[in-house]
């Protein structure tokens, strides 16, 4: 027992130490270059400092000039949470003058210098393993970011190799410090550790790139997305420390966004390319390279330094972005490409184009690839929009039309120079397409108008038709596996559901007709032309659409709310167009798809919108015959909805409707015989109801015999009286108008019997504002207020309609005076505190009105 409390007090005492190092201060040398990894929660943890301490000391003046943003962090000044990992170089001079170490208080937090001098460690003795890799779990919220939950294989695999490249990096490194400070950096053993710290410096690179990409496809997982977005930052600091330059990071959970400066940005891409192509040359006052080991004659530490991030490392996690349902992930993605911007701006002024630097492929130099890959190009802008395009933010609109700016304004400058730039990218388009929300307004109107045409002149535009193969032979992938063709439906598709929201005004449905038009010609690879007209021959196509029968119903849709008796012959004739083509081989239909049933209801009840009620109707007549020769259409009953629609909407008034109305009830109950799905619905007996509410019949007993026994029909289909699975609250009003227009010679009976359906709608919660105004109607105001009372309406009156709504015992549904006064409202003084409220309102209204009196007066 005394052994094991011994032990435990052992490992207690070991624990505090780690804690609260004690450092010794002795004399010693200064040390070469250290790149040490820093972790998030801290600027500088004790623990940490406490461990390195152990094996090396740091010179006060360099280490203060490296970071001072660092010890400042110690009193609270650095805010730690809005910077991620960074790699800092304490740059530690050779000489042969004594300085003081750094000691470390646990306690107190400050750093102090002890003025004892004692001989310090070899350089050789240095423990590179000693050196903590991997950031601390305490002191933050953040993980270690090889510790995700949830993660597959494969992304384990990587991020345990990326650990053991970041130690074999820094055991390269150390060992060729350790060569130069023995005085043997000309010979061949130093090249060779030279070479083993380049090295493991790609290695390094490629392991970021390979735990980043599995990362990042982890599907349906934020912890994965948060691994690889710290491992992304992790790696640009890296690589921007070389130079002592700091990136600058948005923080979602704070609101601090990164603003992008259209002509800051373009200034700077153009310069930088004009740079890379020789046109051009950067300005005289270059800033400082990296630094270089004065030893001796020197040797130049500048061009060993890890590689950036390339364009598929940045694709990788702006992808993940816009598949997460991370909270401001468009903010994530504009710092992104700000600080890609970044990245190319300082690579472009630490090398020059005639010192070149190591050479990549195709014999470009290194430098040179590395801005090109950094500079962002469409298929990140397109991702960075289609974040805001998935989000609800007041000005995601904006960001996007400042997006679409910046891009264009890159690509007028970059676009032969940066692989995968393009003018008008079809996928930067149709992502601006799907952001917009509203055509009512005028400005993305405009704007969808202005993307669309651009989109449909790009895909159609034989110019274009390597725009897959030149991202293949960029990305050194086989032209053959790269896609052949672009998938643009949801571009149009999108558009189309825009424009139907309209409900037919403002031309949508011509403008609709003119969008069909223009995905015929994509999916034939017809060249664009101006006019837009019919479609004209071609060649060219680089282009894949998919036309179904979902964009023929919003068109028809649009054609039925339009109002106008031209568009009722624009639905019929491309409805026979869809019939037509079920008429062909599939290879023979040109994209055009097969109807359903609700293209032929749209069809039906567009011809509502024609002058001439006789046509119509046989119009409509012929379209459902037509529709029950179609053996693939399932359930007919939908046309004949329609059909009974179009019979109140041109029949209304006349006393023929209810013998049409009846006549088109026995057909579908006669063919309901051999096709059940023909059966009439709850929907088809509410309307032949309505027949029977607007038909002006001379025979009052037979309209209201039929009318009831519909109405009793629909009754036998529920299960209580409470319940609305078949009766509707148009059944009732229409009940109820039936009653009220052909029930003759008892007064006292009509209104039993309207007093009769009111309470059954109210008791099904199907009260809505026609049928209470027709009971209002009905009785005399002291009934109505007996029976219905003043004030809210009751929940449970209006919960099951689907009409016009009635909040309020008057009809309304609220407004100025509404007070709750009904039974188990909450006694909170609500309509005290808004009588105050409007007599307040009130009498500032009289305050301004006599202002303006008496300011007239003095004129």
């Amino acid at each position: 027992m005394s052994q094991v409390s011994s032990s435990l007090r052992a490992a207690a005492a070991a624990r505090a130490s780690l804690r609260h190092p004690r450092v010794v201060p002795q004399r010693h040398r200064s040390l070469p270059t250290l790149q040490i990894i820093l972790p998030r929660q801290s600027a500088i943890s004790s623990r940490y400092i406490g461990s390195c301490a152990k094996t090396a000391s740091f010179p006060t003046a360099d280490i203060r000039s490296c970071r001072p943003d660092l010890f400042a962090s110690r009193s609270g000044a650095y805010d730690v949470h809005r910077r991620p990992p960074f790699v800092w170089t304490a740059q530690c001079m050779m000489s042969t003058t004594t300085t003081d170490p750094i000691n470390i208080d646990g306690g107190a937090g400050d750093v102090g210098f002890a003025n004892e001098q004692t001989e310090a460690e070899h350089i050789n003795d240095i423990d590179a393993e000693s050196i903590p890799l991997k950031r601390s779990k305490r002191g933050g919220p953040e993980k270690a970011v090889n510790s995700g939950f949830g993660f597959d294989d494969r992304a384990q695999a990587k991020l345990t190799a990326l650990t053991s490249a970041k130690k074999e990096m820094e055991d390269a490194k150390a060992k060729f410090l350790a060569s130069v400070d023995a005085g043997s950096a000309d010979g061949d053993d130093a090249a060779e550790l030279r070479e083993r710290w380049n090295r493991s410096e790609e290695q390094l690179a490629l392991a970021y790139s390979q735990a980043i990409k599995y990362t990042s496809r982890i599907p349906k997982n934020p912890e994965a997305t948060k691994v690889a977005e710290q491992l992304l930052i992790e790696w640009m600091d890296r690589f921007m420390d070389s130079f002592g330059v700091s990136l600058s990071w948005a923080d979602a959970n704070r609101g601090s966004g990164a603003h992008l400066n259209k002509t800051k940005m373009v200034r700077t891409v153009h310069k930088v390319i004009s740079t890379v192509t020789g046109t051009e040359t950067l300005s005289e006052s270059q800033p400082l390279t990296a630094s270089t080991l004065q030893e001796g004659g020197g040797v130049p530490l500048a061009n060993i330094r890890i590689p950036p991030p390339t364009s598929k490392d940045y694709i990788n996690l702006l992808r993940a972005y816009s598949l997460s349902k991370a909270r401001r992930k468009g903010q994530q993605c504009e710092s992104l490409i700000k600080n890609m911007v970044r990245v190319v701006k300082t690579v472009a002024h630490h090398y020059e184009v005639s010192e070149g630097g190591a050479c990549g492929e195709n014999d470009v130099p290194g430098w040179k690839s590395w801005m090109v890959e950094s500079v962002p190009n469409s298929k990140a802008f397109a991702l960075a929009i289609k974040c805001h395009a998935g989000t609800t933010h007041k000005e995601s609109l904006e960001r996007i039309l400042l997006l679409n700016e910046i891009h264009d304004g890159l690509a007028r400058y970059v676009d032969t120079h940066v692989p995968g730039m393009h003018q008008d990218d079809p996928y930067v388009l149709f992502h601006s397409i799907k952001a917009l929300k509203n055509l009512q307004k005028k400005e993305e109107m405009e704007k969808g108008r202005e993307w669309l045409r651009r989109l449909h002149k790009f895909v159609t535009s034989p110019e274009n038709a390597n725009y897959y193969g030149d991202e293949a032979s960029a990305s050194a992938v086989s032209v053959a596996a790269a896609p052949e063709t672009i998938d643009v439906t949801s571009a149009y598709v999108a558009m189309l559901r825009l424009l139907a929201r309209l409900r037919g005004a403002g031309g949508a449905a011509a403008e609709a007709r003119l969008i069909l038009n223009r995905m015929h010609r994509v999916h034939d690879g017809v060249q664009s032309d101006e006019n837009d007209g019919e479609m004209s021959g071609g060649s060219g196509k680089i282009a894949s659409i998919d036309i179904r029968s979902n964009a023929y119903n919003l068109v028809l849709g649009l054609h039925r709310d339009s109002k106008k008796p031209e568009d009722a012959v624009q639905a019929v004739s491309l409805l026979q167009r869809m019939v037509d083509a079920g008429n062909e081989a599939p290879e023979n239909r040109r994209g055009v798809p097969l109807p359903n049933e609700q293209s032929f209801e749209f069809a039906i009840l567009s011809l509502a919108n024609m002058t001439d009620a006789d046509a119509a109707i046989q119009e409509a007549e012929r379209l459902v015959q037509l529709m029950q020769d179609q053996d693939y259409l399932e359930s007919p009953a939908a046309a004949y909805n329609a059909f009974i629609t179009v019979c109140n909407k041109k029949l209304f008034g006349k006393p023929v409707l209810l013998d049409k109305s009846r006549e088109i009830l026995e057909e579908m109950t006669e063919l309901s015989k051999t096709h059940p799905e023909a059966t009439p619905n709850p929907e088809t007996l509410a309307l032949v109801m309505k027949a029977c509410s607007l038909s002006e019949h001379d025979d009052h007993d037979r309209v209201l015999d039929m009318a009831s026994k519909l109405f009793s029909q629909l009754e036998a289909q529920e299960q209580s009286e409470q319940s609305a699975v078949a009766l509707s609250d148009r059944a009732y009003f229409y009940m109820m108008k039936c009653v009220d227009e052909h029930m003759i010679g008892d007064p006292d009976a009509k209104k039993e019997r309207i007093e009769e359906l009111f309470s059954g709608a109210c008791e099904r919660g199907l009260c809505s504002a026609n049928v209470l105004a027709m009971f209002r109607n009905s009785v005399t105001d002291e009934d109505y207020k007996l029976t219905v009372g003043e004030g809210r309406l009751a929940d449970r009156w209006i919960a099951n309609i689907t009409g016009p709504r009635a909040l309020y015992t008057d009809g309304s549904s609220g407004g100025a005076g509404k007070h709750a006064r009904r039974k188990g409202k909450s006694t909170s003084d609500w309509a005290k505190k808004q009588k105050v409220k409007e007599q307040e309102k009130e009498s500032r209204r009289k305050d301004k009105q006599a202002k303006k009196f008496f300011r007239k007066m003095k004129a």
